[in-house]
């Protein structure tokens, strides 16, 4: 009855095979010549949900899951090797080649790499119930009763459609975003909506001496760091962890997540407000308000009437900060008053740290180019300040050429220049600090985007200190949903210091997860 159902079902010219692109990149290799046959319900009839076969695949469902085509995918490339002659023997469950396939389209399923090494021909079937076996599920007496139950569940469930969420707020207070789930391809999209408003920026911020026009944007700058932004907040946060379900039997049920902006000035979720900074000035204040709030003048958030977030950064936040390395010891490059060029007592005192940048290529140094607050006669302090400015920045500029050279990349180098900020007249603030690290750095923007995202944050604070509980309410999330207690720390974790995505961190996509489903049998 099924070669026949088979027969009947693969008469004529096949179609498109679902999914392509993803099986494509599953199965590393092209799937343009397999002939696909949707929709053949005679199959049914027959017994079986889907059958590979010498003139292709045929599946009784005009749009099956992703899964089983996956499973009948992996039958047509066991037979690959074989004349693919239509035998009279049908596949059985317990088969080694059924036992891969079906291995084999659980990983597409989840998006991983699939391949297949056993070879069979014949007809490779998702067989059905027979009509015993229907019988026995009406009351149900078959066996592996709970387990049939569950797929058909899932296969239930793999058809549902949901609705999007929109202007979801986490639990803990902080965020807000859209999200989106697809149950059939197992992919989830959580989206945020910015308006970006690009501001000059404070000179009194940073150091004195800095160009007026260094605080200015241009359109280009302005485009280039959107776009920027955008792709950094993608690359960081999207499929750092699966979801998965913890159902019974659904063991196969993975989710994927990918965070992604979008620019909306009419509605967003937050409004941005980007200042300029000059590109070697340290760090400046950045900060998000949760949605309701607003910055004002005093730097605090403040209620306001709508419902969108605030936030306050610069084009300096998307930049690497050595934040865990911040407490290291500095090494002091001397220059003669009014010099920049390095002399040998300066070569000298920078021998040891480009040896040992050469010795550890995973170190990085930040640089901190500074001259003596000594004017010339007849100089304001505004010129004052400009030109030791531009001195320290050519002393940095020495400094990093020489570590350079040694054959150190000046991707590990970042510069911070003050200037005579903060210092007296004395020679010895002629000079270039050096602070090598060797641990993870954090870009603030990315930071600041995990609490756009719900998350609080995770550092000690003089009021706060390392050791001590986290903000309550992100706290009380992240407990939920992941049973994970948090303290403060000092760590790699990106809401810490560092740029590492934790399970945790997971949290209120984990809780929109379960509110668009209807189904708290979800974990991270």
């Amino acid at each position: 009855m099924l070669p026949g159902a088979y027969r009947a079902a693969t008469t004529g010219a096949g179609g498109a095979l679902p999914y392509q692109d993803r099986l494509e990149r599953c199965f590393g290799q092209s799937l343009a010549d397999v002939p696909a046959f949707m929709g053949q319900k005679g199959l049914m009839q027959a017994g079986a949900s889907a059958v590979a076969g010498p003139q292709g695949l045929a599946f009784a469902d005009s749009n099956p899951a992703v899964e089983e085509v996956g499973e009948e995918v992996a039958h047509w490339l066991q037979s690959a090797g074989t004349s693919r002659a239509a035998a009279g023997t049908i596949s059985q469950p317990d088969q080694p080649s059924e036992r891969e396939a079906k291995g084999a389209g659980r990983k597409v399923a989840a998006g991983q790499s699939a391949s297949v090494s056993s070879t069979q021909n014949g007809l490779q079937c998702n067989l059905l119930s027979d009509a015993k076996n229907g019988i026995k599920d009406a009351i149900n007496l078959r066996e592996n009763e709970e387990m049939l139950d569950a797929q058909e569940d899932l296969d239930d469930f793999r058809q549902e459609t949901f609705a999007p969420l929109e202007d979801f707020q986490p639990s803990s207070g902080i965020g807000q975003f859209d999200t989106a789930f697809n149950a059939k391809t197992g992919q989830m999209t959580v989206s945020l909506k910015v308006s970006y408003h690009f501001e000059d920026g404070d000179p009194t911020a940073v150091a004195p001496g800095f160009k007026p026009e260094e605080f200015q944007w241009t359109d280009a700058e302005k485009d280039a760091w959107k776009a920027r932004y955008q792709a950094d907040v993608g690359a960081m946060w999207s499929g750092q962890h699966q979801i998965h379900s913890t159902r019974s039997f659904w063991d196969s049920v993975l989710v994927n997540v990918s965070v992604q902006v979008l620019e909306d000035a009419s509605d967003p979720h937050f409004e941005f407000h980007v200042k300029k900074y000059p590109l070697d000035a340290g760090m400046a204040q950045s900060s998000i308000c949760q949605p309701g709030y607003e910055h004002n003048n005093s730097g605090s958030c403040s209620a306001h009437g709508d419902g969108h977030g605030t936030g306050e950064l610069d084009n300096n936040d998307l930049r690497e900060e050595q934040k865990l390395d911040w407490g290291n010891s500095l090494v002091e490059i001397h220059f003669p008053r009014g010099r920049s060029r390095l002399n040998a007592a300066g070569k000298a005192e920078l021998a040891p740290v480009a040896d040992q940048m050469n010795a550890d290529v995973t170190t990085h140094a930040e640089l901190t180019g500074r001259a003596s607050s000594d004017h010339g006669d007849g100089v304001t302090a505004a010129e004052g300040a400009a030109q030791n400015m531009e001195i320290a920045r050519a002393r940095s500029e020495s400094v990093a050429a020489a570590i350079g050279a040694s054959g150190v990349n000046r991707s590990r180098l970042l510069m911070r220049n003050e200037g005579e900020n903060g210092a007296s007249d004395d020679e010895s603030w002629c000079r270039v600090d050096v602070q090598v690290g060797a641990q993870q750095t954090q870009n603030p923007a990315l930071h600041e985007t995990g609490h756009m995202l719900g998350l609080g944050d995770e550092y000690g604070t003089a009021g706060a200190p390392v050791g001590s509980p986290v903000e309550a309410g992100y706290d009380a999330m992240v407990q939920a949903q992941t049973g994970t207690v948090l303290a403060r720390a000092r760590d790699e974790s990106a809401m810490s210091v560092g740029s590492t995505v934790k399970p945790w961190h997971y949290s209120s996509f984990l809780e929109a997860l379960k509110r668009i489903t209807g189904m708290n049998e979800w974990s991270v």
